[in-house]
């Protein structure tokens, strides 16, 4: 009995096994990171909400400039009263029309609209900085992303390789023990080591699957329900490790020097200063040149198509003595507002700098680990051959084959993570110096001079990084 109960197990986990060692990656569409990065670029939703803030921030432009410019209008009346209401006036022209085009100037607004129209191109610049800021976001993203179906691709080979061994040693334990060499405790010690490297097998599959969701929502990508494909994308590049020479201090540097938040932020610190003007415009009065041509019927010509033509002119004029203390209000708010974007910016500043040191750091923590990992394995590998080989000689225990071969699995999964680990660090690191993309550097700081009139969008992209792939 106890000979059929041990057998039974054996043929369960083993059939367990069996489905769990081969995974399917066929049908799958090859996927480079460099292809990943332009697909983002080109498609994800992030950047083209962005790029539509710049088309409205040009609208605003347009809208704002039209403020300073001459417009014209034309007009048209026509009407007709009954008889019995002007028959007591001195004429007796029941019809009336009239046709005119005016035209209407600004000449003076106390600078209202030059600081409106400097807003407007500030919001603009903004709005591009942004963008800048959400493309290398989403480059960094994408790369993150890139390299977690690669480490969990890999992952899913270090989990097949352990149970498939696993197994084989379970089905050499059963051998042993039907030829009566060892007894059941080992076959039962074999058995529960597969069933408890089995979950992580399944972990990993399931974590691929989902990281590969995340990256074609990245990507801008539709899931395809009617593939039946389990896993969309094949990665075709590895865990590079490439190890980048970058001091502190020029990492802080370069977040300082080149990132769009500070710019955009800058920016932020011109538009309310602008606005403190806008507001001090209402103290001031305001005037329009008008003008133009009219044409219409004579009022005391009992023929309605006698009509009278000339031109016209004039100044209009207007200021507000007194608005309830409005304007005050206003212009304090916009101090307010004013001191509130300066210390936004003055804590990006700090944001940056942290989120530059934090890059800077994990990188370098994992090539510690890496560099500690890439030995380990190899010994392990051979902690696990010599164990074996102790064991069929008779001069170790199973538990020292399982000891090992857990210690390998451990080994190779710690590496691989490192690996991740540094190539997602490199890609913040590259994000917080704004070093993902190429983009026009021209810029003055606001706080210390006039900000250019331009700034345009580079595509320029650096090489891709190519090493082996990881183990």
């Amino acid at each position: 009995m106890g000979c059929l109960l041990a057998a039974c197990c054996v043929a369960a986990v083993s059939a367990s096994a069996e489905k769990s060692t081969n995974t399917d990656f066929t049908g799958r569409r090859p996927l480079s990171l460099e292809e990943a990065v332009q697909t983002a670029l080109a498609k994800n939703a992030d950047i083209l909400n962005a790029r539509q803030q710049i088309e409205v921030a040009l609208g605003q432009v347009i809208e704002v400039r039209a403020q300073a410019l001459p417009t014209a209008t034309a007009a048209a009346t026509y009407d007709q009263q009954d008889g019995a209401l002007i028959a007591n006036r001195s004429f007796s022209q029941e019809k009336n029309w009239r046709i005119a085009i005016a035209g209407k100037q600004l000449l003076y607004s106390g600078g209202q609209v030059r600081a409106t129209m400097s807003i407007a191109r500030a919001t603009e610049e903004a709005a591009i900085y942004q963008l800048q800021e959400t493309i290398g976001q989403v480059i960094a993203t994408t790369k993150q992303q890139y390299y977690t179906i690669v480490v969990n691709r890999a992952l899913i080979k270090v989990q097949e390789v352990s149970v498939q061994l696993l197994q084989e040693e379970l089905n050499d334990t059963t051998a042993r023990f039907e030829a009566g060499t060892v007894p059941k405790y080992n076959v039962l010690t074999a058995e529960v080591a597969l069933a408890n490297a089995i979950p992580d097998l399944i972990r990993a599959r399931n974590d691929y699957r989902i990281n590969q969701v995340k990256l074609m929502r990245t990507l801008g990508d539709n899931y395809d329900l009617s593939s039946g494909i389990s896993y969309p994308y094949e990665p075709t590049d590895g865990l590079p490790y490439l190890q980048r020479k970058t001091t502190l201090s020029d990492a802080v540097r370069l977040a300082k020097e080149r990132r769009p938040l500070l710019k955009a932020q800058r920016q932020n610190i011109l538009i309310e200063t602008d606005k403190i003007k806008v507001s001090l415009a209402n103290y001031k009065p305001r005037l329009n040149l008008t003008g133009g041509y009219e044409a219409r019927n004579n009022s005391f010509s009992e023929d309605i198509d006698v009509a009278l033509y000339g031109w016209f002119f004039g100044v209009e004029g207007s200021w507000n003595i007194f608005d309830g203390l409005e304007t005050h209000g206003k212009v304090r708010q916009n101090r307010a507002l004013l001191e509130s974007a300066r210390i936004t910016y003055e804590d990006s500043v700090r944001l940056v700098e942290q989120q530059a040191i934090e890059a800077l750091s994990r990188l370098r923590e994992a090539e510690e680990l890496i560099d500690s990992q890439v030995k380990n394995v190899a010994t392990a590998e051979e902690a696990v051959r010599l164990s074996r080989e102790r064991f069929a000689a008779g001069a170790g225990t199973q538990l020292d084959v399982l000891n090992s071969r857990f210690a390998l699995t451990t080994a190779q999964t710690t590496e691989l993570e490192a690996r991740y680990q540094y190539n997602a660090a490199l890609a913040e690191l590259d994000r917080a110096t704004a070093s993902a993309a190429d983009f026009d550097p021209r810029f003055a700081d606001p706080l210390a001079g006039k900000p250019p009139k331009k700034s345009k969008i580079g595509s320029k992209k650096k090489p891709a990084e190519t090493t082996p792939a990881a183990p």
